[in-house]
């Protein structure tokens, strides 16, 4: 307070702890400081100690006493009824290695979810009561599925960082989650001199384009990327087009006879396979209905390779991996358009295949995962 004379007796270095203050104005400031810590310290005392924290391991309905909750095993927490608990957190986290799934009271929700899960130890969440809804204030829950609007922006060093094992990646669609496709482009006609070589013929203008008759062929290679999604199936595809405007409808036959091996010398898998697997695949009827018979219409045909076990026309899906490489023989088998069509032009004969969003492989030979 500005007093020079209290504050030297407060400053007393050789009292005694058992002093007695006499002085009048020193002993009416220290009465007004123990007043102040008084209420300072009942004020301390309403929340020291009163957290408090419940370990579960069976199903239980939170109560209102309930602060944090740590939970181990595998079962549901209900929360309390939401109009009854307003302004009332949970902090509740999974210590353990089960799945605990948390449930609003009857058909109440959290953030819009009747249920949320933490799938994986150390998960965490706080949820916080409004009155009428119960809101998640933040969440480490990486085994729960989380759906986000807009854009996101990183800036500066920053990384997407996803674990190094076998087949995680960027999917899409928040319904029905899926990895995307891509392609595998080929366009290698030219690798055939033989007397099966398609002809690069006029096309339209001054453009020329590889014109198949009955029989042509062209050999493919394909080299299977490290954004592959392992034992997904791979789909090859033909685009395809006619150039005569006097086309009424009809199909074309295409045939594939393709072998494959891995990479990086490994004692299985690296010998290309010793018998091509082969079939047969034909156009839909270009008079669709649609645009299909317009002059220069690109057609798309399409057909799987693979399967979960291997066949005489299919791969095993579960050999591929990245680095393998596929070689493959296409025929124009047939053509069997009718009217007054011209053979067909084959543009491009790709594959599709699932990427796990062009995220690469953590090593670049075998254990690509590790």
């Amino acid at each position: 307070h500005g007093d020079s004379s209290i504050m030297r007796n407060l400053r007393q270095p050789d009292l005694p702890d058992t002093h007695l203050i006499t002085d009048p104005e020193t002993l009416k400031y220290a009465k007004a400081l123990n007043v102040e810590l008084d209420g300072f310290r009942r004020e301390i005392n309403k929340y020291v100690g009163k957290v408090v924290t419940t370990s579960l391991t069976a199903a239980t309905t939170l109560t209102a006493s309930d602060d944090v909750v740590l939970a181990s095993g595998t079962f549901t927490i209900t929360l309390p009824i939401v109009a009854s608990t307003a302004g009332k957190t949970y902090f509740i986290k999974n210590i353990g290695t089960g799945t605990i799934t948390i449930d609003g009271a009857s058909t109440e929700t959290i953030d819009g979810e009747t249920t949320i899960t933490l799938s994986s130890q150390y998960d965490f969440v706080v949820i916080t009561s409004d009155g009428s809804e119960w809101h998640i204030i933040a969440d480490m829950a990486m085994g729960r599925d989380r759906t986000w609007t807009g854009q996101t922006f990183y800036e500066d060093d920053s990384f997407i960082v996803f674990d190094k094992s076998s087949g995680n990646g960027i999917k899409v669609d928040t319904t029905t989650p899926t990895f995307g496709f891509a392609d595998l482009l080929g366009d290698q006609f030219s690798k055939n001199t033989g007397a099966t070589k398609p002809t690069l013929a006029t096309y339209n203008g001054a453009t020329k384009a590889w014109q198949f008759s009955n029989g042509d062929e062209a050999y493919l290679s394909y080299h299977i990327p490290h954004d592959y999604v392992p034992s997904t199936d791979i789909h090859l595809h033909v685009h395809w087009s006619q150039n005569n405007a006097g086309a009424t409808g009809g199909t074309v036959d295409f045939k594939y006879f393709a072998i494959y091996a891995k990479g990086h010398n490994q004692a299985s898998g690296s010998a290309f396979t010793s018998t091509p697997i082969t079939a047969t695949f034909s156009s839909i009827d270009i008079n669709d209905g649609g645009s299909g018979l317009n002059q220069y219409q690109q057609h798309f045909t399409e057909v799987t390779i693979s399967a979960a076990s291997a066949t005489v026309a299919l791969f095993d899906r579960d050999n591929f991996e990245p680095d393998g490489v596929i070689e493959l023989t296409l025929e124009m088998d047939a053509t069997n358009l009718t009217g007054t069509p011209s053979d067909p032009f084959i543009h491009y004969v790709d594959i599709h295949y699932q990427t796990t969003g062009l995220i690469g492989t953590k090593s670049r030979t075998p254990d690509f995962y590790a």
